[in-house]
């Protein structure tokens, strides 16, 4: 039911609170509940109360030398220890319920759904690095519309268009030049005539193609693409010749 690791108080302070309170739930029912042994709860018990010592002993200016800074540490590292083992153990299987986690000032689980909506907004590209049968490129928000699409990646469509094609009316055709990578008979008319595709979520990607792209118009377009696939309008279409 938890399996949120930033549940522990990360100051020292906060997590002699959060036991304190625990050794109150659980130290004052006989025999504990959720199947605790009695002999764990007094082990909590005397970590605790040797960290509150350690720590009140490392604060005082007096007292506070290398040694006892170190022990203070080795205190909070055995009772945090035990707080994370006692955790897993009982606080789990069966799971506790909702006023059980608020009791031991543990969060319960969010079972609201949160929607992810489609993404809004136009990706750009621009080309910034060449290399043989390679392009770099970066990624760039073209509109604000409010959209979330730092988070989303980009779906990058492309095709290859070999030197002198003519531009047609008519949907280009696609072969394919090499494992996955297609070659169109015309130049592309529209995003939508790109039959490659690759996700990334990187801001600086590259495009490695074969060797056999060396020379050719590789177009390029992309859009920005939610968790679930679901894909935001088109960017403009870039072009540039493969080295």
């Amino acid at each position: 039911m938890m399996n949120n690791t930033n549940w522990l108080p990360g100051k020292r302070e906060a997590q002699l609170a959060m036991v304190g309170n625990w050794t109150f739930v659980i130290g004052n029912t006989n025999p504990p509940p959720w199947g605790i042994p009695a002999t764990d709860v007094s082990d909590l018990q005397n970590l605790y109360g040797e960290a509150i010592t350690a720590l009140q002993t490392a604060q005082n200016t007096e007292q506070r030398t290398p040694f006892v800074t170190a022990q203070c540490k080795a205190a909070f590292e055995a009772l945090t220890a035990k707080m994370r083992y006692i955790k897993s153990r009982y606080f789990l299987t069966p799971p506790l319920t909702d006023p059980d986690l608020v009791s031991l000032e543990l969060k319960p689980k969010d079972t609201t759904h949160t929607p992810i909506p489609v993404p809004v907004n136009q990706p750009g590209i621009e080309m910034t690095k060449w290399a043989p049968h390679t392009l770099g490129f970066r990624r760039f928000t073209a509109t604000n519309l409010g959209g979330g699409e730092s988070d989303y990646g980009i779906r990058v469509y492309y095709a290859l268009v070999a030197p002198g094609a003519i531009t047609t009316t008519e949907k280009p055709s696609a072969t394919r030049l090499a494992a996955e990578v297609y070659i169109l008979s015309a130049p592309p008319q529209t995003p939508a005539d790109l039959p490659n595709s690759f996700f990334t979520r990187r801001y600086n990607d590259l495009l490695e193609l074969p060797p056999e792209a060396s020379g050719k118009t590789c177009y390029l377009a992309a859009r920005f693409e939610n968790s679930k696939g679901q894909s935001g309008p088109w960017g403009t279409m870039i072009q540039a010749v493969i080295p």
